[in-house]
């Protein structure tokens, strides 16, 4: 095949010879011996075998398949190392994800390779947890090293991803080689030549904390207005300086009392990269997420079932569960956490079961042990006393031997009268559903039956929105405030 070359002709005399020096340049991979001709003559052919070969990896700074613009090379055109940012320092960035989530956002690898006359081969280093796919839906993966070889025909784009196992996600960077080997006659010898682009796994595993602790409570994350949360997109980025302020921001939306949700918007104008401090501005129910450009929306999840989440039926609120959506509780007081803490304490007791007997205290009349009776508000009434929020008895005038005198008993406030806003229940003012909850609100949901022998339900939210409730067997958390069978929902504040 012809070769186009730059050469400088030199004339020997005394030998009669003319001396060619320069380049020689091949338009695809090859490898043959070199013949020189004088028009179809040929002058010379050399010994040994030559190869031409190119390779090429090209990648974006990432993440995702639409990371921006190809990172320059990492070598000068004239030899030497180019100044960062290139494709080796600091290379492209592939999101890394725990393994039992499914990781959708791809980091794309252009390939530029022939393999004629040799191989070529992709391998990885120091990238343990890097999958590489030859599609966009993540389907095929490579079994790396990849070697392709002379007569198969290389994907031009390849789509990586981080994918591991640990329960702690660590960052790693590694690199990618594309390699093309071949063996030349002669001398039998193999060479190589190859291109390196480099590549930072980082992690996405959100976490948040109280400063100061070292973890969230296993119990859900609550504080007190005015208290400092921290954040970070991964545990280990505590411990490290921030990086990635221009790629990462975050955002929070607040549970509104109907159960829907205020649109989403940035924390503050510190809240980007890697971890940000908070200092909690108003009390309510947040859901957090990290925004990475060209790398999806990553929510602040759940790390396992929340305990206690099924009704009496045994029905599991899938909004419980690992993996789902996790929430950030901000009270305005601290009596708001003295009550959810205390109703929190009785979570799965049967004491307050509807076949159960009971002795209120409280000053609820001593004789009356409400055996077979619901108990939601019973729980309420207790949980509010024991925490030093008030809740008083109201009084109810016993008629069930129906014959005078009746008697007035002391019993605590029904699920109904919490609901009702002209029933008042001192140290606890009324709100209706267009409230933006808190944790330690009371949460009262009247049945629809109501006025046909229906009644209503009480409980105390937790720091997710969830309800603390008495059931008809335990008390539980079956109930969240965006459950539409238990909206409209009326509020009381301590």
């Amino acid at each position: 095949k012809p070769l186009s070359g730059e050469l400088s002709v030199t004339p020997d005399p005394l030998s009669s010879t003319n001396n060619r020096t320069g380049k020689i340049t091949s338009t695809n991979s090859s490898k043959s011996k070199m013949g020189v001709y004088y028009g179809e003559r040929e002058l010379a052919r050399s010994t040994n075998e030559i190869a031409f070969a190119k390779v090429d990896l090209i990648v974006s700074q990432g993440p995702g398949t639409n990371g921006g613009s190809p990172l320059p090379e990492d070598r000068q055109p004239a030899g030497g190392t180019a100044p960062a940012t290139n494709e080796v320092n600091p290379g492209t960035i592939v999101l890394l994800l725990p393994q039992d989530q499914t990781n959708k956002v791809a980091t794309t690898l252009t390939l530029k390779a022939d393999p004629t006359g040799g191989s070529v081969t992709l391998d990885q280093h120091g990238l343990t947890d890097l999958k590489i796919y030859s599609d966009g839906a993540l389907q095929d993966e490579l079994t790396m090293p990849k070697t392709w070889a002379n007569g198969e025909t290389p994907p031009t784009a390849l789509y990586m991803v981080g994918s591991s196992s640990s329960t702690n996600l660590q960052s790693a960077q590694g690199t990618l080689d594309l390699t093309y080997k071949t063996t030349l006659a002669e001398d039998g010898g193999e060479y190589s030549i190859k291109d390196t682009v480099g590549v930072t796994l980082l992690p996405v595993q959100i976490e948040a904390r109280k400063q100061g602790a070292t973890a969230a409570p296993e119990t859900g994350l609550l504080v007190k207005q005015g208290n400092v949360l921290e954040f970070a997109l991964a545990p280990q980025f505590f411990d490290t300086e921030d990086n990635f302020e221009t790629l990462i921001t975050w955002q929070q939306r607040q549970l509104k009392g109907d159960g829907t949700y205020t649109e989403w918007t940035n924390i503050s104008a510190q809240a980007t990269g890697t971890k940000f401090e908070h200092t909690t501005a108003a009390g309510g129910i947040f859901q957090i997420k990290a925004v990475i450009t060209n790398g999806g929306e990553h929510e602040y999840k759940r790390k396992k079932d929340a305990p206690h989440g099924s009704n009496g039926s045994g029905v599991y609120n899938e909004k419980l569960k690992k993996d789902q959506p996790d929430f950030i509780g901000v009270t305005d007081k601290d009596a708001q956490i003295s009550v959810r803490n205390q109703s929190l304490s009785l979570l799965g007791s049967t004491a307050y079961a509807k076949s159960a007997a009971i002795t209120v205290g409280y000053g609820v009349d001593p004789t009356l042990n409400f055996k077979g009776a619901w108990k939601c508000n019973i729980f309420v009434f207790a949980m509010s006393n024991a925490a030093g929020v008030s809740v008083p008895t109201k009084n109810w005038r016993d008629y069930r031997f129906g014959i005078p005198p009746y008697v007035d008993r002391a019993i605590p406030p029904g699920a109904n009268d919490w609901y009702s806003s002209s029933f008042s229940i001192p140290s606890w003012t009324w709100a209706a559903a267009s409230t933006l909850p808190q944790p330690g609100f009371a949460a009262i949901h009247q049945h629809v039956d109501a006025a046909v022998a229906g009644g209503a339900h009480i409980g105390i939210l937790d720091y997710d929105g969830t309800w603390i409730s008495a059931g008809s067997a335990t008390v539980n958390k079956s109930i969240h405030v965006s459950d539409g069978e238990y909206q409209p929902t009326n509020y009381r504040k301590p």
